[in-house]
């Protein structure tokens, strides 16, 4: 007696391991999924900062003088931050800088100063939405001239809500490494 084809009981055995690999296979490829669409979000952040960066590096070599103006961020505190080893908890004082006419700086002084090109602003993980550029972005600089940024991930208008939820703060890009030092004279 020949037999050809196969048995029901070899169909179904057949039927329940693929269920058993996809079961496992569709939640894993899910979840690389969504971390892939995160970090590709992530990396449009970090060029953003680094764009930023070179027009901080700007303003500081020329364009301070004409462009932007240094005014003392928060007077009656003093800010902290570590240094190296040898030099841990230096204090200093943290300027914000606008530009003159006491406007903010925002994203759009970016693209007009051609740091940024208007269509590489898209956040290429929610191309639905347009990246504002009225975004004001916060730079700081203290009294050794080390400049930091801050962008708030709400005012760029073009983030994901997963990407904002993965946010620790308020801030998608906060460069700032300054913390406000503890008053040790009124012992707080």
């Amino acid at each position: 007696m020949s037999r050809k084809g196969f048995t029901l009981v070899e169909l179904l055995a057949v039927i329940v391991v693929l269920a058993l690999v996809l079961t496992i296979a569709i939640p894993t490829s899910i979840e690389a999924y969504k971390k892939a669409k995160l970090k590709t979000e992530d990396v449009f952040v970090k060029r953003l900062s680094e764009v930023i960066d070179d027009y901080t590096s700007l303003a500081s070599q020329d364009m301070l003088d004409t462009k932007l103006t240094s005014s003392i961020y928060e007077p009656e505190k003093t800010f902290k931050k570590n240094v190296n080893i040898g030099e841990q908890n230096k204090n200093y004082k943290v300027y914000k800088l606008k530009k003159t006419g006491d406007e903010p700086i925002t994203v759009g002084d970016l693209i007009s100063n051609g740091l940024l090109f208007e269509a590489k602003y898209v956040n290429p993980n929610n191309k639905n939405e347009k990246c504002s550029p009225n975004a004001i972005i916060e730079i700081y600089k203290d009294s050794d001239a080390v400049y930091c940024h801050k962008i708030k991930a709400s005012s760029l208008g073009c983030l994901t809500t997963d990407y904002i939820n993965s946010l620790r703060d308020p801030y998608a890009i906060d460069t700032c490494i300054w913390k406000e030092a503890v008053n040790e004279e009124a012992g707080e």
